[in-house]
């Protein structure tokens, strides 16, 4: 190419126009004023420069500006140096230029495409800032990350980079644990960071530990220690091919606080409310072996078993005065504010070792808990004047075997049995009615099958200090009554005080106000203002126990109606001593049975061989049956199958063919006794029992299967209603048990029953008896349940606790730190699996779902027509009627008798009060006995 086309656009439209390096001032020969060499020629367009083109360019100056920086500033550190010199202080003089400070603010904060961040990991990842192993600074490889050198004593860049950002984050990691040390006021919602029981700021709650949620506590992390929780997260990250692993175990929470907590507990041990104090209750709650305590305690994971011991003594202290201020302040109002319940417990000692006075004991004490009435009291429920003016009407005497079976209501309960006897149906058949379950529970709820229900709100209770009384003897019994009530608060013995426990607490009560009626003026000492009350789980279990030995018959039955053919046909456990059965295998075994029972009552009257089947194909059909008609087809199978009225008409054929139609039970062929029949096994086990004539002509085996269903129906009644918090239906069912109990072997129970009916329909008023009623159940959650069942929950507790603690139920240890908080302990139990999302262990056999076993059941009714009236079927195994025989048993002189034993107490009382107001009160008198009776002389 010549010099003509080169300078010639037109010519060689590719040619490239030469740089003027005059004008250039990246150019070593550039020249400020130089004028135009080719002022003629016009601008020429340059071609497009490569990237490899641009960085050589660039490092042509790089070069140049390194060299004038090392001639002027000896090196490019001393450059740099000053390059980001900044003054100390804000008010100081700033020696830099506006250029060099706009420069290097405009670096500094990013506001240019290469920031700051760029250039250090170039630097951090530059070849040469790493020492090689011929340098000089090979030992500093070692130092990388170190906290214990200065980064300026390091001369690798990368090296010093590295212990840089170690010091950084350390710095900050301290920061912010150190922030974690102390609770945030303007964030109520994390989790405290102390739990202080003692001291000035001392704000420990049991809220705090039942509470306590590893979520809630990595949330806090989270936020209150960011860098240091997501360093933590990062490290325990497993990566798989690229990708962040699924956790399937121990969540990222949990690994978090336990990794964590060590470190607070390690700046600052009073800092234990993230995981060591929760988690070494947890330990003390769960009888954990005391190595295992002091291992945690030594990685920092839980707090010392000492400190565990102090802060629950300190609560405990702390709940126990708040009770008695409680009480004390309610009684200047005339009312007071909680009650108790006790029960006796016990725990065999066993000695593991030989010795001559080493033997094993019987350890035996007593336990209570308080509970607190629920609000609003109703206005004068605690008069005590008005509550023995009216024992001394002795009301109670005009009480009739009569009176009493009048006074149940009996249209109630039919209504009530229609729809328990809908209930298997819509959830055997849940497929197509299941959705009527619903609207029967709503139906209970309300009018008129509701009859009183409980107050919604949960029910306060507290654990009181256990002694070592024996409280079924009177002497003990006084003694733990003392011992409650001065733990009560009770200051005023002029107000009536509510006190409950199982069927020989409530003996032993009646026995002790009957021994110290005559002795003394003081209503407290005498016990003239106490109220004791028979609590509902012992009188269910005791019901159970009832129909048990009623209903299951020899061990080998061939009777389809007896408990022991339907158990072994289910392939259930008969229980071994039907006086003493497990109550909730047995409960669960007879529900099975009343079930299957009335749904083959259902199958025979819809004349059908499936219910499932049969529903189905009127659904498919539009022809479902409304939940009016399904409830009034139940109260016809409960008239037909399920009433003292349905059991007298089999009992004879000429009593069930004069049955009117709407209650007659379809007859089948006569049956014939089996030719082989265990007879070793079933009659000769007990001759002593009944058995049928042999002019016997009615059905037997259905008249049992009719009682069965009575009266464990009337049992399912109870224990639905008290779940459901209807204590007025309890109270309705108890009265049809009195008469059930008169008629059976367990004669106590009917004095318990008499003497509460006669607590509510004659010697309480209105208030008092609402106060009783309200206060009948206790609610936990959206369930409520037997006061005594709550107590004997505890003494599970407390029996176990006290074989590990090796003393006995009246130390200071057992009554200050585990007593009073045994409630708290069962619950920090579960709560603690909630929050780490276990699943529940229950401590007994689950409850397999019966559907197989239920199957088995209709099947063999349906083979065994068992609800079929078939003249002269019997297998010699009668059941007992115990209503009617419970009637007889009360008119033919049991009621007197225990009118009888109970008016006394009325004839003390109503002595007492005569005389309180003929003398000053405090003036001691005694009774003088005679055989004629009882007169009163005050002393001298």
């Amino acid at each position: 190419m010549n010099a003509e086309n080169y300078w010639n656009p037109s010519a060689n439209s590719s040619a490239v126009s030469r740089p003027n390096h005059y004008h250039n001032p990246l150019s070593p020969s550039y020249r400020p004023n130089a004028p135009n060499s080719h002022p003629q020629q016009p601008r020429l367009r340059m071609p497009a420069r490569t990237g490899s083109m641009k960085e050589q360019d660039a490092m042509i100056k790089v070069e140049k500006y390194l060299r004038l920086i090392s001639d002027e500033f000896g090196s490019l550190g001393g450059f740099l140096h000053l390059l980001f010199w900044c003054r100390k202080k804000k008010d100081a003089k700033d020696k830099r230029s506006d250029f060099h400070q706009r420069a290097v603010a405009q670096f500094l904060q990013g506001q240019s495409s290469i920031t700051f961040a760029h250039i250090l990991k170039q630097v951090y990842n530059h070849r040469s800032s790493y020492p090689g192993h011929r340098s000089k600074y090979k030992h500093e490889r070692a130092h990388s990350f170190s906290l214990s050198h200065e980064p300026i004593d390091l001369h690798s860049a990368r090296i010093a980079i590295s212990c840089f950002s170690a010091h950084i984050c350390s710095h900050r990691a301290h920061y912010e644990v150190g922030t974690l040390l102390k609770n945030d006021s303007n964030h109520p919602e994390d989790a405290p960071a102390r739990m202080t029981a003692s001291g000035a700021s001392a704000d420990m709650r049991w809220s705090d530990i039942t509470e306590w949620s590893p979520r809630k506590t990595a949330a806090t992390f989270k936020r209150r220690a960011r860098f240091i929780s997501d360093l933590l997260v990062f490290a325990m990250t497993h990566v798989e091919g690229g990708t962040e692993a699924e956790r399937k175990n121990r969540p990222t929470d949990m690994l978090l606080i336990s990794a964590l907590n060590p470190v607070i507990i390690g700046r600052n041990k009073l800092a234990n409310g993230y995981l060591s104090m929760p988690l070494g209750v947890h330990q003390f709650a769960s009888q954990a072996h005391i190595d295992e305590k002091r291992v945690l305690s030594a990685l920092g994971l839980a707090t010392s078993d000492t400190t565990v011991r102090n802060s629950l003594r300190i609560m405990s202290q702390n709940a126990l005065q708040s009770l008695r201020n409680g009480n004390i302040k309610a009684a200047e109002s005339d009312e007071i504010e909680e009650f108790y319940i006790f029960d006796n417990i016990q725990q065999h000692a066993l000695v593991r070792e030989a010795g001559a006075l080493r033997q094993s004991v019987m350890k035996v004490g007593c336990a209570a808990t308080s509970i607190r009435f629920h609000k609003p009291l109703p206005p004068g429920a605690f008069d005590l004047a008005d509550y023995l003016s009216r024992v001394t009407e002795n009301k109670r005497s005009t009480m009739t075997t009569e009176s009493l079976f009048d006074s149940i209501d009996w249209v109630h309960l039919n209504d009530l049995a229609a729809l328990h006897w809908l209930l298997p149906l819509v959830s055997h058949v849940s497929s197509v009615l299941g959705y009527h379950t619903k609207t029967i529970h709503e139906t209970m709820r309300a009018d008129p099958i509701a009859v009183e229900r409980v107050p919604d709100e949960p029910t306060v209770f507290h654990p009181l200090c256990t002694n070592a009384e024996q409280e079924i003897e009177t002497q003990g019994f006084v003694q733990c009554v003392r011992d409650f009530d001065t733990q009560e608060g009770y200051v005023r013995d002029d107000l009536v005080e509510l006190i409950g426990g199982d069927g020989a607490s409530f003996e032993t009560a009646l026995r002790a106000q009957k021994y110290l009626a005559p002795t003394s003026l003081n209503n407290r000492e005498s016990m003239r203002n106490k109220i004791p009350l028979p609590e509902l789980w012992h009188t269910k279990d005791t019901a159970l126990k009832t129909i048990s030995e009623n209903h299951f018959g020899p061990l080998a039955s061939s009777d389809p109606s007896s408990m022991s053919k339907l158990f072994g046909i289910a392939g259930l456990k008969r229980p071994p001593n039907l006086k003493k059965p497990d109550h909730y295998p047995t409960s669960d075994g007879l529900k099975l049975v009343w079930v299957a029972q009335v749904l083959d009552c259902w199958r025979i009257h819809l004349k059908t061989d499936d219910l499932q089947v049969y529903f189905e194909n009127l659904k498919n059909n539009a022809h479902l049956p409304t939940f009016d008609e399904l409830l009034r087809t139940s109260a016809a199978l409960v008239q037909k199958y399920g009433t003292m009225r349905a059991y007298r008409q089999v009992l004879t054929s000429e009593y069930h063919s004069k049955s009117p139609t709407t209650i007659k039970i379809d007859a089948d062929s006569t049956w014939y006794s089996p030719t082989v029949t265990n007879s070793s096994d079933e009659h000769s086990m007990d001759n002593t029992s009944p058995k049928d004539c042999d002019k016997f002509d009615g059905d037997r085996c259905l008249a049992n299967s009719i009682l069965f269903k009575f009266q464990f129906g009337t049992w399912m009644f109870l224990d639905y209603a008290i779940r459901d918090g209807d204590i007025g239906i309890v109270m309705r069912l108890l009265k049809i048990w009195i008469f059930m109990f008169a008629g059976s072997s367990h004669q106590k129970y009917v004095s318990y029953m008499l003497e509460l009916n006669c607590l509510l329909e004659y010697e309480t008023s209105p208030a008092l008896r609402t106060l009783i009623l309200q206060n009948y159940l206790v609610k936990i959650g959206f369930v409520c349940k037997e006061r005594d069942l709550l107590q004997e929950h505890h003494n599970k507790k407390l029996e176990a606790m006290v074989e590990k603690s090796g003393g006995n139920f009246d130390d200071s240890y057992y009554r200050e730190v585990i007593s009073p908080n045994v409630d708290k302990f069962i619950h920090v139990l579960t709560s603690f699996e909630s929050a780490f999302e276990q699943q529940h262990r229950s401590n007994k056999h689950t409850s397999p779902v019966m559907h197989p076993e239920l199957k088995i059941l209709l099947l063999y009714l349906k083979t065994s027509k068992l609800h079929l009236f078939q003249t002269t079927r019997t297998y010699n195994h009668i059941a007992m009627d115990l209503l009617s025989d419970g009637y007889d048993a009360l008119d033919g002189g049991k009621l007197n008798t225990f009118i009888k034993k109970t008016t006394s107490r009325s004839c003390f009382i109503e002595a007492i009060e005569n005389e309180k107001r003929r003398v000053d009160i405090g003036q001691a008198f005694r009774f003088r006995f005679h055989r004629g009776g009882m007169d009163w002389r005050p002393v001298g």
